[in-house]
């Protein structure tokens, strides 16, 4: 019979039930952020380590660390970082796409009562 592996103080805060302190996650997304260029690859990491961290507040701290997040609002950020899962890089992109436009004014349709 295999013996238990026992965990290593430096990964401890990955396991599930490990104290989260908001300095070090805001350490780590910082280190995440300005290593891994690509934004699907350093948001993909952000989510997947920090899984029990409201995403609310991981947008917060990412929109800090990306300048390419900057003109987005932060629901909008963690729209994108609920996309990685739901939809992978394609759900991303999509989402991406679409919170990245400046809002439409809207058409009056010409069958409304309010012409």
């Amino acid at each position: 019979m295999a013996t238990p592996i026992a965990a290593e103080t430096d990964v401890d805060w990955l396991l599930p039930g490990s104290p989260i302190r908001p300095a070090d996650v805001v350490r780590r997304i910082e280190l995440i952020c300005t290593r891994v260029p690509d934004l699907y690859a350093a948001l993909l990491l952000v989510h997947a380590t920090h899984q029990f961290v409201n995403p609310g507040h991981l947008a917060v701290v990412v929109k800090r660390m990306r300048p390419e997040l900057q003109s987005m609002a932060e629901p909008d950020v963690a729209g994108l970082l609920n996309s990685i899962s739901a939809g992978g890089r394609p759900g991303f992109e999509s989402v991406l796409r679409h919170k990245s436009k400046a809002a439409r004014p809207k058409a009056p349709l010409p069958w409304s009562s309010e012409n």
